[in-house]
């Protein structure tokens, strides 16, 4: 091992897993940018082991990282000075050094009982506290981790993933829908129930607007589809998971975005729709109180009527979008730094973990 170039094994088995997996896609594309960083080793899906581009070692490995509360695959884990875990879920029983990315504790401060919340207080304690370094996404999520957590504020480093890569910018497109879009999971904090029930008082839903989400798991999917609004149940399209082509369609016909979250980590949909320059309406909590702008419409997320107002004035300005309205707004999203930025803050955390300088 090299104190400069430690052996780093990222486990990118998350891809394609939403949130997390959208960050550890871009992890990726920013060792291929800084591929000097670390001495680095992918391991992941063999689906997705093109996006080392050949540029990086990728070990093949085919277990859910969800399986067995993140136990599966622990003895395959490829050999390394250190281990870079991108979600909190991970194997716990490790005789090397690792880093755990801990997005939020949202899970425990939305538990669904005092047994549970203990459990996953446990659970997530044991794994922040057993790992060398914590990566996070926001000063939020940040100061979170050290309440709720009991983490040592010197362990932990920040994903500086506000350096988004630019995504296309669409025009205004006479074939666009107008759909009012949602992209995120379907757990309870992001209070997709209460955001349905204002999207149907708003001037948009009378009018024929549709509400478009993207999104969750089958099993939740199926759950929202049953307890639809009869009223508006044709309005209110629950799409679940869907391809990158597809996302990007979504965004690409839609004439605003909206996040009701009670609690955010971070907001990954909300800044990847002010960079594509579409009107965002959102409920400023946590870390969305960060996502400010002229453009930007903030609602009370326990107030179906402020955010019914939120949602028509940013349709309302979605709709007068013409020519290069978007691409405007789009370029006045601040996009410093960018992916490789990602992979620098990966090898200061390993050095970190080794019991090198952060």
């Amino acid at each position: 091992m090299s104190a400069e170039r430690p052996r780093v094994v990222v486990d990118c088995r998350w891809i394609g897993l939403g949130g997390i997996g959208r960050v550890t896609e871009m992890l990726v594309s920013g060792i291929r940018e800084r591929p000097g960083a670390c001495e680095w080793v992918l391991w992941g899906h063999p689906r997705n082991a093109h996006l080392a581009g050949g540029v990086v070692d990728w070990v093949d490995e085919r277990s859910d990282p969800r399986r067995r509360f993140g136990q599966a695959g622990r003895t395959r884990i490829p050999q390394g000075d250190v281990t870079v875990f991108m979600c909190q879920t991970r194997p716990l029983a490790l005789r090397h050094p690792c880093v755990v990315v801990v997005c939020d504790t949202i899970q425990v401060d939305f538990a669904p009982g005092r047994l549970s919340r203990a459990l996953r207080r446990f659970y997530l304690r044991r794994s922040a506290r057993t790992a060398g370094a914590v990566l996070t996404i926001s000063q939020q999520s940040r100061d979170d981790i050290v309440r709720v957590l009991g983490v040592d504020p010197v362990r932990i480093g920040m994903l500086r993933i506000h350096g988004l890569p630019r995504p296309p910018v669409h025009t205004a497109d006479a074939a666009r829908r107008g759909d009012l879009l949602y992209v995120g999971s379907l757990a309870p904090h992001k209070n997709v129930p209460f955001l349905i029930r204002s999207f149907a008082r708003t001037a948009f839903a009378a009018a024929g607007g549709t509400l478009h989400l993207v999104g969750g798991d089958a099993h939740d999917v199926d759950a929202l589809r049953e307890s639809l609004p009869t009223a508006i149940s044709g309005q209110v399209h629950i799409e679940g998971r869907v391809t990158d082509h597809d996302l990007e369609r979504a965004f690409a016909q839609a004439d605003a975005l909206v996040q009701a979250s009670l609690a955010e980590g971070f907001g990954l949909p909300a800044h990847e729709a002010r960079l594509r320059g579409l009107p965002l309406c959102h409920s400023g909590r946590g870390a969305m109180a960060d996502i400010t702008g002229d453009d930007i419409r903030v609602f009370d997320p326990t107030d179906e009527a402020s955010a019914a107002r939120a949602i028509d004035a940013a349709i309302a300005a979605g709709r007068r979008d013409r020519g290069w309205t978007r691409w405007r707004r789009a370029m006045r999203a601040e996009a410093p730094g960018g992916v490789g930025d990602l992979a620098d803050d990966v090898a200061r955390a390993a050095r970190l973990a080794l019991g090198g300088a952060p």
